[in-house]
């Protein structure tokens, strides 16, 4: 399902509302600042405990704010990967778009404001909660499908380096994406293709990244 953004008037679901709250404190002030009491306050809830009685804790209320985005997420990229194959591709950058334009693509439908980029950085660069994403992340049959086809075609890389890449190249897109969504909100960037933009730019940086030779230390 597609995160809904509360209009003025809009009567939503307080699960949904909770979510959506979070995902902004999250978002704007870091995980570990935000208590859940702070979220059910700012998101208007009866019960200070809203949180809990939906969500059980905070590692219940992250995940769900990333599998609320994970469903289009997800379809995007199963289609531009279905595509790819069927048309025989082996040139990594197809497979290297298919890790990347999916979230920009999410983004720019999503339409200004977005607080999920800045979200899943804070996510990421979370003790308490980065194995936890990792392990949501990893179960991606999309994404699974991806590495697959990107390790057999990345020959010139060893695939230990090529795994070690790939944890950078998640901090890169992410960060990349997190730095343009703050732009839009502070009125210094451009919707629409704006994302259109970074996901191309992001493209080559991945491909530069993940293709790099290997340097060998001199024996």
């Amino acid at each position: 399902m597609q995160p809904r953004k509360p209009a003025a008037g809009a009567r939503l679901p307080t699960p949904e509302i909770l979510l959506h709250t979070a995902e902004c404190l999250f978002a704007e002030h870091g995980i570990a600042t935000v208590s859940n009491r702070r979220v059910a306050e700012v998101a208007g809830a009866a019960n200070n405990s809203a949180v809990l009685y939906h969500y059980r804790n905070k590692t219940g209320l992250l995940l769900a704010i990333v599998r609320r985005h994970h469903t289009e997420l997800e379809e995007i990229r199963s289609r531009m990967l279905a595509d790819a194959e069927a048309a025989g591709s082996d040139d990594p950058r197809d497979y290297i778009a298919c890790l990347v334009l999916p979230l920009t693509e999410h983004l720019r439908r999503l339409g200004p404001p977005t607080w999920y980029a800045r979200f899943s950085l804070q996510a990421m660069t979370d003790p308490s909660f980065v194995e936890e994403l990792a392990r949501e992340l990893a179960a991606s049959p999309s994404t699974q499908r991806l590495w697959t086809r990107l390790t057999a075609l990345a020959d010139r890389v060893d695939h230990e380096v090529l795994r070690h890449r790939s944890r950078l190249v998640w901090l890169v897109i992410v960060h990349a994406c997190a730095n343009f969504e703050r732009d839009l909100a502070d009125g210094e960037g451009r919707a629409g293709s704006g994302w259109d933009d970074v996901g191309r730019f992001l493209v080559d940086a991945v491909a530069g990244m993940l293709l790099a030779p290997v340097t060998r230390p001199p024996e």
